[in-house]
């Protein structure tokens, strides 16, 4: 046991005293496989006094570190990473220098060359609604839903004549009329109405005849009941607007929904007088209405 201690002691001196010291400015000591010292190319150094951070250009960004670190790399250095300004498109930016507004669209500039925020969007290609398909090749708008509708601008009368340079084609929901509208190049023309239209009777009709009406500014049903003394020649009913055409009509065609008024109106009922208000309906001098006799007519208005 007392060799043995006495090997190690005696090791441990020889390799202690061949072990060089190693300052700022020597070179590192590597110990080879035999136990001998080798030089290398590493050398120690004194750090620069201060780390920067600097801009190159506007894509390349140089850090120089710099101080005598106690215990890491990166002692008492600090970065912060950003941007401000505008980075070019073609140096892998966006071209933005600000955000848009709320629920603007991101897309790219008519030059291609950058980014841009805009209220308008132009989709060459088709656009599809409701759906995470593409849409059909025929469809430029390919909505698909089984739960909702579509809508289309809703304005008032006033509104809707207010539009400028309206496109032939062009459909609105008129809150007024409650039916669509649509713009045929000349004037808007109503395509479907809610609004009802109403019915009086004239001497053509007789005394104490009645009529009721039953459809709107566009079309409907009317029953006439006659009465006594029936004039010839003059106007059995007269049909009010519910809401004025901005343009009168071109005609009110009127046919008999009953035996009784096809032969009445073989004499003929006619419609006369068709103003942006009113239309009116006429008999000839033969087959003039009957008193207590109920007459069906369905009308049709042609703008």
């Amino acid at each position: 046991m007392r060799n043995i201690l006495f090997l190690f002691f005696a090791l441990s001196a020889v390799y202690s005293f061949a072990q060089p010291s190693i300052s700022a400015t020597t070179k590192w000591q590597v110990m080879d496989g035999n136990n001998s010292w080798i030089a290398t190319a590493l050398q120690l150094k004194t750090y620069e006094a201060a780390g920067t951070l600097s801009k190159t250009d506007d894509t390349n960004v140089t850090l120089t570190l710099g101080g005598t670190p106690a215990a890491s790399l990166f002692n008492n250095v600090s970065i912060t990473a950003g941007w401000t300004g505008t980075l070019a498109a073609t140096r892998g930016g966006t071209g933005l220098g600000s955000l848009g507004s709320a629920k603007s669209i991101l897309r790219v500039n008519a030059a291609g060359t950058a980014m841009e925020f805009s209220a308008t969007q132009s989709i060459g290609t088709g656009l599809a609604v409701g759906t995470t398909s593409d849409p059909v090749a025929s469809a430029v708008l390919d909505i698909v839903s089984t739960t909702k509708g579509f809508g289309l601008p809703a304005m008032t009368s006033a509104q809707k004549s207010a539009i400028g340079s309206p496109r032939e084609g062009l459909i609105v929901y008129d809150t007024d009329l409650d039916g669509h509208c649509m713009y045929d190049g000349v004037k808007w023309v109503r395509m479907s109405q809610r609004l009802a239209a109403t019915v009086s009777v004239g001497a053509g009709a007789g005394t104490g005849a009645s009529a009721t009406i039953s459809g709107t500014d566009l079309a409907g049903k009317i029953t006439l009941t006659g009465g006594t003394s029936a004039s010839a020649n003059s106007t059995v009913f007269t049909i009010t607007f519910g809401s004025a055409f901005s343009t009168a009509p071109s005609a009110i065609i009127i046919v008999p929904f009953s035996d009784n008024a096809a032969a009445l109106g073989s004499r003929p009922i006619y419609g006369t007088a068709v103003s942006t208000t009113t239309a009116t309906a006429s008999v000839g001098a033969v087959n003039v209405v009957a008193n207590g006799t109920v007459y069906v007519f369905a009308y049709h208005v042609i703008q």
